[in-house]
């Protein structure tokens, strides 16, 4: 059998203060817990000072922290009924996490073909014809681009759901089949830098959160910060035609910042399931969750579309031919839709 693998503790002083500080093999983002000096280890026996390393000061307690918790599971249409007061807290963890920032901004020029089609002749000799169009353009972004700064983002849940434009927001629809996602949300391109101050370490400890060294350097970070936006801008890209035949994304970086976030991981129990959130310690805002949908959105929307199915057949039954088939199909969508309700109107979810 294997030898478990040991990860090995070292022990650094810190450039500052003097005093010591113990890392595990690995880490090369290292914050003082005595200080707040950061140093960063960027190869052998190369110790750097970060001179510029920012925090956003937590500013929810634990407290603070379910309270908006309650405050946001009580908000929205999706949500279910008396979700706020009847969620049951489990684990509930205050973390401050190392972030790369890599300020940048990126334009993309692009190439391809639209498909157009258009209808010549009549009759048996009505044909398609089809031919592709040449079309091209361009588009510019700036970004405060996210770079956790550790190997393994999935250590802590939501984190890679700080990229602009990742989905972020997941209800809980169980087994009705026809939400479709809806009430989910995606990470706005927005500035994780704004409010940021020269790193504090005791306004960590008065929060009662836990410091986090990073392992990954800057020039690392700034390498995944750029890799990053250029997969999105293909992706882009390829939205704005039917084909991409050239994309060039030219990415210009004008800095990378280390600045540490605070979130609180919190998990509550409702109906049986476990659902997970992730909470800007900051701005108190959620970063990512997962939530249960409610009945009263599950009958809004089978009452809705069966509702208009019986419509569409029942206005067939008034001026179509086959009226006695419409008329019959639109009383069954309506039956349905009343069924539903009256068994779905005695559910919790």
């Amino acid at each position: 059998m294997a030898e478990p693998v040991t990860t090995q503790v070292k022990t650094l002083n810190c450039q500052n203060c003097g005093a010591p500080h113990d890392y595990l093999e690995g880490e090369a983002v290292l914050t003082c817990a005595h200080c707040g000096t950061t140093t960063m280890l960027a190869g052998y026996d190369n110790i750097v000072k970060i001179e510029s390393s920012f925090l956003l000061p937590p500013r929810l307690s634990e407290n603070a922290a379910v309270a908006a918790a309650r405050d946001w599971l009580g908000k929205g249409f999706h949500k279910a009924r008396d979700l706020a007061n009847d969620a049951s807290w489990q684990n509930i963890h205050g973390v401050v996490l190392p972030y790369w920032i890599v300020r940048t901004r990126a334009k993309t020029m692009w190439r391809g073909q639209k498909r157009r089609t258009r209808e010549e002749g009549t009759g048996s000799a009505k044909k398609t014809i089809e031919w592709w169009e040449p079309v091209q353009g361009d588009f510019s972004e700036t970004y405060t681009w996210p770079v956790y700064a550790r190997e393994n983002s999935a250590e802590y849940w939501g984190l890679d759901l700080l990229k602009p434009g990742s989905r972020c927001i997941f209800p809980d629809w169980r087994k009705f089949a026809l939400g479709f996602g809806a009430g989910s949300g995606s990470t706005p391109n927005t500035s994780i830098l704004e409010g940021r101050e020269p790193f504090q370490v005791d306004k960590v400890n008065e929060a009662g959160m836990k410091i986090v060294n990073g392992q990954i350097t800057s020039d690392r970070a700034e390498q995944t910060g750029r890799n990053d936006i250029i997969s999105k801008h293909d992706g882009m890209a390829k939205s704005k035609a039917d084909r991409i035949t050239d994309c060039d994304t030219v990415v210009t970086v004008e800095g990378v910042d280390l600045v540490y976030l605070p979130m609180w991981e919190l998990e509550y129990a409702w109906g049986g399931k476990t659902y997970r959130m992730l909470m800007n310690g900051f701005t108190g805002k959620v970063v990512a969750a997962e939530y249960p949908v409610g009945r009263k959105a599950k009958l809004v929307v089978f009452d809705t579309l069966f509702g208009i199915l019986a419509a569409i057949f029942l206005l067939a039954g008034v001026f179509g031919d086959n009226a006695a088939w419409a008329l019959v199909a639109g009383g069954v969508c309506a039956g349905i839709a009343i069924l539903y309700s009256v068994l779905t109107g005695s559910k919790k979810s």
